[in-house]
């Protein structure tokens, strides 16, 4: 306790201050990948215990990993590589093809079908598009704001 501080204090005038570490892109995302592949070693190594005679369970998966070691999910890892890879890339790289993207057009009545329809798409944002296709987005729905009730089915 009362030595600790002047030895901190002594050590830093003596070693100068501490410069940390500083990892490019690359590095980054080669740690990342470490990580993620031994928290996947260490779940696939893991110990089982029968749960019913000549069942094995796995005790240790790489989300229960993650929770006491700090292990990076796949999913993250995907996320984080991605990010870091951005400066790398050109906007045509990373966009979704329009045949691929999930869009309504203007003219579209949002009835109960085609909410559902929405809601079971999974996004967020859906663009609302002008006819004929070519025409930019009119709009874009918040599909969070546009909530399916059961009796609308009905109307």
């Amino acid at each position: 306790g009362i030595a600790a501080w002047p030895m901190s204090k002594l050590l830093d005038c003596v070693l100068g201050a501490e410069l940390g570490v500083q990892y490019s892109r690359r590095e980054l995302k080669q740690l990342f990948t470490m990580q993620a592949a031994q928290a996947e070693e260490q779940a696939s190594t893991a110990p089982t215990t029968p749960s019913a005679p000549g069942v094995g369970v796995q005790q240790s998966t790489v989300s229960q990993l993650s929770v006491g070691h700090g292990a990076i999910h796949t999913n993250e890892l995907s996320w984080l590589c991605g990010a870091l890879s951005l400066s790398e890339r050109t906007a045509d790289q990373i966009m979704t093809p329009m045949q691929h993207v999930f869009r309504i057009h203007e003219d579209d009545v949002l009835d109960f079908r085609l909410m559902r329809r929405i809601a079971d798409s999974g996004h967020s944002r859906i663009p609302v598009m002008r006819t004929p296709a070519t025409a930019p987005p009119a709009a874009e729905l918040d599909a969070h704001a546009a909530e399916l009730d059961a009796h609308d089915a009905h109307a």
